[in-house]
């Protein structure tokens, strides 16, 4: 449980990185060694949970206490991303198809980027869909929408027969999804919390911040990063040592606790 130290200590990120989610990333790649669906729909999310992470590490290192207003975006890109990720792997029966969900939505994006351009950026547009690059790729794009058209349709869509695709890979929100791997309530509180500071609503310019020390923040950031980590063992069945299960074991479940005694303290409460 993190304390009220203005600075995170050097050793802190040393352990968590160079033992803890070294080793476990290491005994993850030796003993999952089939390369499905899931574990390709799961990669990008690693790495972009490893990237951000370092960023955290960063600021933190850098600015301190100042560290925290700028890492609160990158919190929440970290706890979507963390949320997406756990519900692939949340039900085995399920995971391949959410997967696939996933990683199809591509081919949606971009064609909703193309519809985009061609609303607000005419000029644009036609430029890019008369290079021979574009023209070369109509048929396969035309060809994937078609297949994956009734998928992603929203029900506006498929009942009025139009072109309406949702705007993310699964259907719901991310509340949906939260709920399905038993993070709801953690996921009402931090959601509020990191979208304020990303939209700097009056209360995350003015009022109480989400975290008081460099770490808390470090904390909950590898909180998000050990649970993906321990959501790819889980899945697969990797083998951990004692102390590797432990932590993954400790950052599993709802943190709201620690959220709650921070904004108590905050507030002259706690």
């Amino acid at each position: 449980m993190p304390g009220m130290s203005n600075h995170v200590d050097e050793s802190f990120f040393r352990y968590m990185q160079e033992k803890l989610a070294t080793e476990i990333g290491r005994a993850i790649e030796e003993q999952v060694l089939e390369h499905s669906r899931v574990t390709q729909a799961i990669q990008p999310f690693v790495n972009r949970m490893n990237e951000l992470l370092q960023a955290v590490r960063m600021l933190l290192d850098q600015l301190g206490v100042v560290g925290i207003t700028a890492s609160l975006p990158i919190l929440r890109s970290m706890y979507d991303a963390h949320i997406q990720a756990l519900y692939i792997l949340n039900d085995p029966e399920k995971a391949e198809s959410r997967a696939m969900e996933f990683m199809e939505y591509e081919w949606i994006e971009q064609h909703l980027d193309r519809e985009r351009m061609c609303r607000f950026h005419r000029e644009i547009h036609d430029q890019i869909v008369s290079t021979p690059e574009y023209l070369a790729g109509v048929q396969v794009r035309e060809k994937k929408i078609a297949e994956l058209r009734d998928q992603y349709r929203t029900r506006a869509g498929k009942r009025e027969g139009k072109d309406d695709f949702r705007r993310k890979w699964y259907s719901g929100d991310l509340a949906r999804l939260a709920e399905v791997v038993g993070l709801r309530r953690e996921y009402d509180y931090y959601q509020n919390e990191l979208s304020s500071a990303v939209h700097a609503t009056p209360k995350a310019l003015v009022g109480v911040r989400p975290f008081k020390t460099p770490e808390q923040v470090a904390y909950l950031a590898w909180t998000l990063y050990f649970r993906v980590l321990g959501g790819i063992a889980r899945f697969h069945g990797v083998m951990l040592n004692e102390e590797q299960s432990d932590q993954i074991e400790s950052v599993m479940n709802d943190h709201l606790a620690l959220a709650t005694r921070v904004m108590l303290e905050d507030r002259g409460l706690g």
